[in-house]
């Protein structure tokens, strides 16, 4: 009944192959077709999509189409390995999800190793930490006689310039939601995916942190009413397929609550606690990102315990707070003042080496090292805690027993299937392909090839 069909799927290689598949469904019945790409659900994204329409694009939907088959080839073919050996038909295998589980249970090990720490307390009230303590012993003596000084000496003080914050990707968003809001990547990416439909923020699953012309001009609107003289426009780096995660509207949490409440913004979805406050992180970091940045002072100083010198340095004293009045960062302390000081406090403890990873470390670092996708970081944990793989632990992800079990075995039986290094290869791969730099061909004939050991390997016990 419709002349003209628009597609506007998710902008991603995902949403471009939904997006494919509705257009092959549809040709039959209407062969005028194009595709929209939306980075935000808004009436002035969606005239712009309209005003520049495209067609589907077969690199993105090839790569997505390869990385489904090479998803199936590595990890049914593993799997099928672990219900063989294992006996149980729940287990599963990936290429990403193992490595992943591999980083969880190595940094368990690290986590039982201990280290010492001194929390010291100097009679004007300044207090730091030491660690490294070599003679312990030795300092317990001297502080029970009320003897222990510590020497503050080769004071130095600098102004250094604090930049402002870059605005939030996927992976920078769910981490800070694991640490300030206690919030699993799963539901981070629930709340977030609300947000989206429901208009208030820019496309969440990005690993870029560009800011377009529409949002310098929402910064710019909140900032010069709110915190004016403090507006710098930044575009965080170059025009790419994405944008960075970032409102939509000049408006803060309580703004927005506000509209909402009274009826001026109208939404399709329900707007609950969880999505106000993963709203107010986006909003403040973004703001704080289009802001001056923050100038403080630093001091440098050497101090002397036992024979041992530390080297400390310290934020002392904010300048201009630039974007540190939206967006706190810092924390200043209090200054050491040259000369010898007496201990009046002496706290020495057994410490963790490496502290247990929480939800938004492992999917940084799966950023950091190219392993996975904004599309997927959440996916992946989600699925290691559905296997009973891992659990969480007051926030702290742990691996179970299963889950050692099953990586020794993989590990043992077929490393070089997941290996971090091929799993980085391959994500490199399909990017070459998104950009038309390879055949996709060609890269599923070399993958055939090399997954097609994995059924000529012999398992044993791990």
């Amino acid at each position: 009944e419709f002349d003209h069909v628009f597609i506007a799927t998710d902008p991603d290689t995902e949403g471009e192959k939904i997006g494919y598949d509705l257009y092959v469904s549809i040709w039959p019945f209407n062969k005028r077709i194009e595709r929209l790409e939306l980075h935000e659900i808004t009436r002035k994204a969606l005239r712009d999509a309209f005003k520049s329409p495209r067609s589907v694009s077969l690199p993105l939907v090839e790569a997505q189409v390869v990385r489904r088959i090479e998803d199936r080839w590595v990890g049914f073919e593993l799997s099928r390995r672990l219900w063989e050996f294992f006996g149980e038909k729940h287990l599963s295998a990936g290429r990403v999800q193992t490595p992943v589980l591999g980083w969880i249970i190595q940094r368990m090990e690290e986590a039982r190793k201990k280290k010492l720490v001194a929390n010291v307390t100097f009679e004007d009230g300044s207090e730091l930490m030491l660690e490294n303590i070599e003679d312990v012993d030795m300092v317990k003596k001297l502080y029970a006689e009320g003897a222990l000084n510590v020497e503050v000496a080769d004071v130095k003080y600098v102004e250094t310039v604090a930049p402002a914050v870059k605005p939030y990707t996927t992976d920078s968003l769910l981490r800070d939601a694991s640490i300030f809001l206690r919030m699993s990547a799963a539901d981070a990416m629930d709340a977030a995916q609300t947000l989206f439909e429901s208009g208030l923020i820019t496309y969440h699953r990005t690993g870029a942190t560009y800011v377009s012309s529409t949002g310098l001009s929402v910064a710019r609107s909140y900032l010069e009413e709110n915190f004016p003289g403090l507006f710098v426009a930044r575009h965080h780096g170059e025009p790419g397929a994405h944008e960075c995660i970032r409102p939509t509207k000049p408006l803060s949490r309580k703004q927005l609550e506000l509209y909402l409440q009274s009826g001026l913004i109208r939404v399709p979805m329900r707007i609950g606690d969880r999505e106000l406050m993963l709203y107010d992180l986006v909003f403040r970091r973004f703001m704080a990102s289009q802001m001056k940045d923050a100038l403080v002072r630093r001091q440098m100083c050497n101090l002397m315990v036992l024979g041992k010198t530390y080297r400390v340095e310290r934020v002392v004293e904010v300048l201009e707070p630039g974007f540190l009045n939206l967006y706190q960062t810092i924390k200043t302390v209090k200054a050491l003042e040259p000369g010898v000081h007496k201990v009046l406090n002496l706290q020495i403890k057994s410490v963790q080496a490496a502290p247990f990873f929480r939800e938004g470390d492992i999917i940084a670092l799966m950023r950091e090292r190219g392993i996975g996708r904004p599309s997927t970081y959440a996916q992946v944990l989600n699925l290691l805690y559905k296997r009973r793989y891992i659990f969480n632990d007051g926030g702290r992800v742990l691996a179970t027993k299963l889950g050692k079990t099953v990586y020794n075995y993989l590990v043992s039986n077929f490393g070089s299937f997941v290996s971090e290094t091929l799993t980085k290869r391959l994500e490199e791969l399909m990017e070459s392909i998104e950009s038309g730099k390879v055949s996709y061909q060609e890269v599923l004939k070399e993958l055939y090839g090399e997954t097609s050991q994995i059924s000529k390997t012999s398992a044993k016990a791990a």
